[in-house]
């Protein structure tokens, strides 16, 4: 049972965040976002997260470590809920449902200057020390790529996603000293923010290795797919 009332304030607040995020074009169209929850929502939010086990190894020959856990964990927003405590479960349930509205997808389409289009599939992510990926535009079945940071605090700030430029002929990479990617800008890891992008060949994005300092990196993503995502 959905509480629509719920699902509306949150689906309300999250274009009001959107809509007032300017566009920025460089290296690529992409917005970052503030204040995506309202602040109640967002505290049961992380409050209500379901246990380590919920979540399913993302690749163990990639991101294994050597515990034996995988330092990438993803779980299905919809079949996750039902680990949860009905208090969680009430709110995770109406932002399930504000995820996957069409006036969201108008908004965020709009923002972006991208067709109006896609389905969205939301997933919760938990990183551990050892997580990283390299620099990738992402797969083109992908329309818009949108990532809600769930952090408790803004003590690790460099664990946010970061944005490459294709850039071969800078001196460093013609004399073998760089990559031909180059770190444009880094979205920071705080409390109730996010990112999105429409994606394209040249949207190269990716995450710097997490140190054992880091703790874990908890997000939510919610990836617009061109055709009707296969579950």
């Amino acid at each position: 049972m959905i509480n629509e009332t719920l699902r509306d304030e949150i689906t309300g607040h999250l274009i009001a965040s959107i809509e007032r995020t300017p566009l920025v074009r460089t290296p690529f169209n992409h917005i970052n976002f503030s204040d995506a929850f309202p602040e109640q929502v967002y505290a049961v939010m992380l409050a209500g997260l379901p246990p380590p086990e919920a979540y399913r190894p993302a690749n163990m020959a990639k991101y294994g470590r050597p515990d034996g856990r995988c330092s990438r964990g993803v779980a299905d927003l919809g079949p996750s809920l039902s680990q949860m405590s009905a208090d969680a479960r009430d709110v995770w349930t109406a932002v399930h449902a504000a995820l996957a509205s069409d006036a969201l997808r108008r908004a965020i389409c709009t923002t972006l200057r991208v067709p109006e289009r896609g389905r969205p599939i939301s997933r919760l992510v938990h990183d551990l020390p050892g997580y990283w990926i390299e620099p990738h535009p992402d797969t083109r079945t992908k329309h818009i790529t949108m990532q809600f940071y769930l952090a408790a605090n803004a003590n690790h700030e460099e664990l946010g996603t970061v944005l490459y430029r294709l850039n071969p002929f800078r001196r460093a990479v013609l004399m073998g000293r760089a990559s031909m990617m180059e770190n444009v800008k880094q979205f920071p890891f705080r409390p109730n923010t996010g990112y999105a992008f429409g994606v394209r060949w040249n949207s190269f994005h990716g995450v710097e290795l997490m140190g054992e300092a880091a703790g874990d990196r908890h997000t939510l993503m919610n990836i617009y797919y061109r055709k009707e995502p296969q579950r």
